[in-house]
């Protein structure tokens, strides 16, 4: 499945307007198998990251893009939407700060929002 900026932008968007901060999106064509790219972005805390998670997969699906799996839902302190191509992460602060997933592809194309 291939998405273009379009899909992206459309992802991006909706985050920060519900309240999503410090979005980031890394570039891993080329460099890994199991997708193309990470949105990356934190919450203010378990309520506010299940519930844009909810809503975020409701405007997936409006989209008719294609959801793959859904992890961290019960704890939502770090919920992952994979959606094929692009996976989403949403964090609380304290747990993007401890994963620090954005340090182990320093070196790749990313862009903060």
């Amino acid at each position: 499945m291939n998405f273009n900026n379009n899909v992206m932008e459309k992802i991006i968007n909706f985050i920060i307007s519900k309240k999503g901060e410090k979005v980031t999106v890394i570039d891993l064509r080329g460099f890994v198998y199991f997708c193309d790219y990470f949105v990356i972005a934190n919450t203010q805390n378990t309520i506010h990251n299940r519930s844009l998670a909810k809503l975020l997969v409701e405007e997936l699906n409006k989209n008719k893009i294609k959801i793959h799996h859904i992890e961290g839902e019960k704890q939502s302190e770090w919920i992952l939407i994979d959606c094929y191509d692009i996976i989403i992460h949403l964090f609380l602060p304290a747990v993007r700060e401890y994963y620090a997933i954005e340090d182990l592809f320093a070196d790749l194309p990313r862009w903060d929002y």
